[in-house]
């Protein structure tokens, strides 16, 4: 754009006390752009001296040396295609001096910094633009969503409501994910006070019968490639390799180590991850939805787990009672320790 400067200096806060109006002024002029002061800037007639200006000389560029840019934000916003550049004399000049101070060039010292802010701000003004946002010609509104458990099947169906085609990418050979082993579900509605039915089975039906709906079984997300609103994504079978499998991070003493010939490249034969596959499927959004997975208890050996039958995690113990095996006595470790101590977990109670 072609820009026409408007630069003011506000003399409020104690700027105008600490520093010299006039040499201010004269920096921002050698700079290239004439300064106006006002002892309050950020007030109703300081900013109405703005506009005026914006409104009457067709000012674009405004440059405001005043207060810090963390604060008054909104009162020096000017509106779509009005630019504002801001130079901190408040915070980092004028109240840094010590008002009592006696020592010699302090003020010159300071007055020098409040110009250079000046030089800076009108400086930053000529060289800046106005950012253009990055617009696609045409942006994809088919959305993938990773895992078929109830938090992937929730988003598939609220996708589909609102419109948009989705795509379901899970792993197993169905979807429907943990829930599937849930002999309760939390309440959802009023009063919250009684455990419900689990859904999950009507859920899967909804997906199934759903024309905006792909479920893709047995399959996983090998790479994520391009940008929001054209993501290139390359779906492969569960458990196999690709070409197009997503780089493993090497760090530069590893990439050393491979030039050297002393460590085998972990992405020998892999696409280079800016490349793009000309076969990948399209999507303008993912969804991660990938799930959980319970905490690996095989080193609580010494309660018998992995040896004895009945002692089991909390996640297969809700799999025995969607299963109707009911015991006799239930006893719950909440911090089982490791064999010669008790401090694994030492904000847990026990039972």
């Amino acid at each position: 754009m072609d820009k026409v400067y408007g630069a003011y200096l506000c003399t409020g806060c104690g700027i105008g006390d600490v520093l010299d109006v006039d040499g201010l002024k004269s920096a921002a002029s050698e700079a290239g752009a004439e300064m106006q002061d006002h002892s309050c800037l950020c007030g109703a007639e300081g900013r109405a001296l703005i506009k005026k200006d914006i409104a009457d000389n067709g000012v674009n560029s405004v440059i405001v040396c005043a207060c810090s840019p963390r604060v008054m934000q909104e009162e020096f916003s000017f509106g779509e295609g009005i630019m504002t550049v801001r130079g901190n004399l408040r915070e980092q000049v004028a109240w840094t001096a010590d008002t009592e101070r006696e020592e010699e060039g302090v003020d010159e010292f300071l007055q020098e910094l409040g110009e250079d802010y000046v030089r800076m701000a009108v400086t930053r003004a000529q060289k800046s633009e106005l950012p253009e946002p990055y617009k696609l010609e045409t942006i994809n509104k088919n959305i993938l969503v990773m895992g078929g458990g109830i938090a992937g099947i929730t988003a598939a169906l609220e996708a589909s409501k609102a419109g948009y085609k989705a795509t379901i990418v899970e792993k197993e050979a169905a979807i429907g994910g943990k829930a599937l082993g849930w002999r309760k579900m939390f309440p959802t509605k009023y009063p919250y006070s009684d455990l419900e039915e689990p859904n999950i089975e009507q859920m899967i039906a909804d997906v199934e019968a759903d024309a905006n709906i792909t479920v893709k079984t047995g399959s996983e997300v090998a790479r994520i490639g391009g940008a929001p609103g054209e993501f290139n994504v390359t779906i492969k079978a569960a458990g196999t390799k690709t070409e197009w499998d997503a780089p493993a991070k090497v760090g530069v003493d590893e990439q050393d180590l491979i030039e050297k010939g002393e460590m085998e490249d972990p992405n020998a034969g892999l696409k280079p991850y800016t490349e793009l596959n000309p076969d990948g499927e399209m999507f303008g959004a993912v969804v991660l939805a990938t799930g959980w997975r319970p905490a690996d208890v095989s080193e609580f050996e010494h309660l018998g787990y992995g040896k004895l039958k009945n002692v089991v995690t909390n996640a297969e113990f809700e799999k025995l009672a969607k299963e109707g095996k009911v015991p006799a006595k239930v006893a719950f470790v909440q911090s089982p320790g490791a064999k010669d101590d008790d401090k694994d977990f030492p904000y847990c109670n026990s039972v």
